[in-house]
């Protein structure tokens, strides 16, 4: 009815609105950019080739199918749920070019956030999430050279993707993506139908600009750490992962900063081969650097 079309385009609205939460910044009046490079849809399409936003964002919308990140709710049973809308996020569409150290473009990366910055404290619990400390960093790289051991880097693409989501959180997508989307996915025709432009989706997994979602995703990393047989040295530094002994010329150490984990690996290249491949079949995208 009007009051919901009156509710979504107040909820709609909000997209501008996101100020610096989780990353993005706002929008710089009279910019094309935000002061962290941040684009609308429409300032993209301005800006890059269209095959290069499409491309990005259907990258995106299957990074999230293939990660169970929400589902479609139908508006008759939202409305039962949360009749007025008061509980509906916003949401808004990124995207950002990625540049090589030369400044060459290497790529458009495409990035939905959730508008966070509106969420009821109802609807999270707690939100820190502890990152590794330089100084410890330092250390443990002072190792490497008395004990003979391999280093290496892991970057998990969409970290956040991959941390469930325990409350029921539900958020409108941005007008124009779904406009996109009508005209662009035919598997979003079929699993959005009916709702116009009106499109409500249940989260399932910690989107970005969620105020729990970098906790979500610690915790989700560290019980995979524990699994492969690492426990965090709680006395020095709990995101410094170890496993195994110096004196069994086995010590293996993860350092996880968010997205990035250092490896130092005493054992060679059999264990971090083995823990790479884990890594990959648990976050399936992953980027490695030895």
């Amino acid at each position: 009815g009007n009051e919901w079309e009156q509710r979504f385009d107040e909820v709609a609205s909000l997209d501008n609105d996101f100020g610096d939460h989780a990353g993005t910044a706002s929008m710089v009046e009279g910019s094309q950019e935000t002061d962290d490079g941040n684009l609308s849809l429409a300032q993209a399409l301005s800006v890059f080739k269209t095959k290069e936003v499409v491309d990005s964002i259907m990258s995106e919308i299957r990074n999230m199918r293939e990660n169970g990140v929400m589902e479609y709710v139908k508006m008759e049973d939202f409305r039962k749920i949360d009749p007025r809308g008061k509980s509906l996020l916003p949401s808004k569409l990124f995207l950002k070019g990625k540049y090589d150290a030369y400044g060459r473009f290497t790529k458009l990366k495409s990035r939905l956030v959730a508008g966070g910055h509106r969420q009821k404290q109802d609807s999270y619990g707690r939100t820190s999430a502890p990152t590794v400390d330089i100084c410890h960093v330092m250390m443990c790289l002072s190792l490497v050279k008395k004990l003979k051991a391999k280093i290496a880097t892991v970057d998990v693409a969409a970290a956040f993707l991959h941390a469930k989501l325990d409350e029921d959180i539900y958020m409108a997508l941005p007008r124009d993506i779904v406009e996109f989307l009508n005209t662009s996915d035919e598997e979003f025709r079929k699993e959005a139908s009916g709702g116009g432009s009106i499109v409500v989706v249940r989260l399932h997994k910690s989107l970005y600009g969620l105020k729990q979602s970098a906790r979500n995703w610690h915790l989700s990393l560290n019980g995979f750490l524990k699994v492969q047989g690492f426990r965090p040295v709680q006395e020095v530094d709990t995101c410094v992962y170890v496993r195994g002994s110096v004196e069994e010329s086995d010590l293996f150490l993860v350092l996880t900063h968010v997205d990035d984990l250092l490896l130092i690996d005493q054992g060679g290249v059999e264990s971090i081969e083995e823990f790479r491949y884990n890594m990959k079949r648990e976050f399936r995208q992953i980027t490695y650097h030895d």
